[in-house]
């Protein structure tokens, strides 16, 4: 997963530029994307004109909305809003953390799918630190159960792969065109040595709209490559896949009659809802950064409820047990020739095991004195 939630390190060093495909959508708008009428209600959540936000609801104490609310705040805002929501979410997102993309400093979302088996959104957003950057990030949740939806669960394993072939095969042919049409002909080699990388991508940056998947490229652009107004998007249409679909994948289609609920992902990210020291309540979205033979690397966020403001963690699973460092941004504001900004430090740890979408373990403070039970878990 390619977002400041799983890029500590370089601190939102994120994965390429802004879509020219990417519809721009109000609430009014989103009625038209969606096929049947929203299932969900959407408030928009804006600070000027840079900032929008969409918050999610059905009824009073709806935990499938809360859990997208949550799952998007943590992931996008780095902080879990009260009710009700204001302009004061964005307040952790607009921080300078002197990195070199530094803070956001525009975000706007599309909804594509708003029905009662899934929830298919994403969004344009910009930073700003040392340089520019920009972006876009998908979101597809079940709407039965609110967890996210990783795109391989809803194709048997073979036919995932060759769903990966087709998307490779008609990604490459539409962006050979798009560089042929748009790139003049002495600057196309940097650009066509970009197809053959398309092959290796995990797909994570996909939207479901109507009865077709869509593929966005445009983070695999270079900054440099944005100015040429390339359309990085792919749709395949539903007759094109239907017979790849497993059971999950059916009844997030239509095609078969379902319970949509009886369908859960098992795959991270997701949202774990938990304590600390069996008294403070927290919400946690752990993800898998990269894996290998040797170990797996995780970045996420997690927000004690009470207060809101999240707290990075980031670290690897080694010898049977996960151990993360904490970071929060310094509540000192220091000014240089980054100008203004508060810098990550290091907070604590936390270290467990993972079992399943349950993490139970341990937090423990950053002079390693004091150590609390903290427990998390999906279901």
């Amino acid at each position: 997963m390619k977002r400041r939630a799983l890029e500590f390190l370089d601190q939102r060093l994120a994965q390429g530029l802004c879509a020219v495909g990417f519809m721009i959508v109000t609430v009014l708008s989103t009625s038209a994307v969606c096929a049947a009428p929203a299932y969900f209600r959407t408030k928009m959540i804006s600070d000027g004109e840079e900032f929008s936000f969409p918050i999610f609801s059905r009824e009073k104490a709806d935990k499938v909305s809360t859990r997208i609310n949550q799952f998007l705040q943590l992931s996008e805002l780095y902080f879990v809003s009260k009710h009700p929501a204001s302009a004061y979410i964005f307040h952790q997102a607009k921080v300078n953390d002197g990195s070199i993309y530094g803070a956001k400093f525009a975000m706007s979302p599309s909804i594509y799918s708003n029905n009662d088996r899934v929830l298919s959104l994403g969004f344009s957003e910009s930073s700003s630190g040392a340089t520019t950057h920009y972006w876009v990030q998908y979101y597809t949740f079940n709407s039965a159960t609110g967890r996210r939806i990783e795109l391989s669960d809803l194709f048997t394993e073979d036919g995932y792969r060759k769903f990966k072939d087709l998307v490779f095969e008609r990604r490459s042919a539409k962006y050979r065109k798009e560089v042929e049409k748009k790139v003049e002909p002495d600057e196309r080699e940097g650009f066509l040595d970009l197809a053959d990388s398309f092959q290796d991508d995990d797909l994570s940056d996909y939207y479901i709209q109507r009865r077709s998947i869509v593929i966005d490229g445009s983070n695999w652009l270079g900054k440099g490559m944005m100015t040429y107004g390339l359309d990085m998007t792919a749709g395949v249409s539903l007759s094109s896949f239907k017979e790849y679909l497993n059971d999950y994948g059916r009844a997030v289609f239509g095609i078969e009659r379902a319970n949509i609920s009886t369908f859960r992902s098992e795959q991270l990210p997701q949202l774990l809802s938990g304590t600390v020291n069996g008294t403070y309540p927290i919400v946690m979205v752990l993800g898998i950064e990269y894996k290998d033979e040797y170990a797996t690397s995780y970045r996420g966020y997690y927000a004690y409820l009470r207060y809101g403001e999240a707290l990075m963690i980031s670290g690897d699973d080694r010898k049977d047990q996960i151990d993360l460092t904490e970071h929060i941004l310094s509540p000192t504001v220091i000014n240089n020739e980054l100008g203004p900004h508060r810098p990550v430090q290091d907070s604590g740890y936390i270290s467990g095991k993972l079992s399943g979408l349950t993490f139970s373990g341990t937090w423990t403070d950053l002079a390693r004195s004091k150590q609390l039970s903290l427990y998390a878990s999906a279901d």
